[in-house]
């Protein structure tokens, strides 16, 4: 109690056994006394010292979502996601990721011949932007409910031991895991024809984007680049 304790002080000072430390003068014992009735005629929060409010409490680091808004390369293929056509969508994928590494198609060229026997090559993938293969991989993983996405085959590859340098029984066992594989054929030139092939329900975690790193004429070190280049992301 602020009362009890301040008067305290003035009476044990007039009380003392020592004379040097009473008070010298009855001026000063009514001094003592005037300042003790201002502190009580104080609020509180005059009178005490200011408490220090608590530390806000630390929330988890949230990783903001990339922006993909109407006027983004990637409108169709967050629009092919969206209705299920997950063949269309990882055709798209390929389209744009060649788009961006600026691997034009030749003017003879037909379109379905360019998505499949054109590839992104080591060099591609190892610079690929940041940025667009962090908004590719959101929307694989968004609209698949965390099923498919690079970042979900990264987690796979580097899981059965995978890492940037290039191993024929990882990668063998990788492409096995994904459904990229028929028994021990590996079935990455059926993406044409092979419906099943983009069954959701049926599709194990994974399979999906194919078209990029696991289509027909890919180099296998792709998938250890592709890896690679997740972790410098940080994706």
């Amino acid at each position: 109690n602020l009362v009890s304790d301040e008067l305290g002080k003035i009476l044990e000072k007039l009380a003392s056994p020592i004379a040097k430390h009473r008070y010298q003068s009855v001026k000063e014992v009514i001094q003592a006394l005037n300042v003790l009735n201002q502190n009580v005629r104080r609020s509180p929060s005059q009178i005490l010292p200011p408490l220090t409010p608590p530390p806000p409490s630390q929330s988890p680091l949230k990783i903001p979502q990339p922006s993909v808004n109407a006027s983004s390369r990637y409108q169709k293929l967050e629009q092919l996601l969206a209705e299920g056509k997950w063949k269309e969508a990882d055709e798209e994928t390929k389209r744009v990721m060649l788009a961006v590494a600026k691997v034009k198609k030749s003017d003879f060229e037909s379109e379905e011949n360019w998505l499949k026997y054109i590839s992104l090559d080591y060099e591609s993938i190892d610079n690929f932007p940041c940025e667009d293969l962090r908004s590719i991989d959101w929307l694989w993983v968004k609209y698949s409910n965390g099923k498919f996405g690079f970042s979900v085959q990264k987690r796979i590859y580097q899981g059965l031991g995978g890492t940037e340098e290039f191993d024929y029984k990882i990668w063998d066992a990788f492409a096995d895991r994904v459904g990229w594989m028929n028994g021990k054929i590996y079935q990455g030139f059926l993406y044409h024809s092979d419906v099943s092939f983009y069954n959701i329900k049926k599709a194990p975690e994974g399979r999906l984007p194919h078209l990029v790193v696991g289509g027909y004429h890919c180099p296998r070190g792709l998938v250890c680049s592709l890896a690679s280049r997740l972790v410098d992301c940080k994706i």
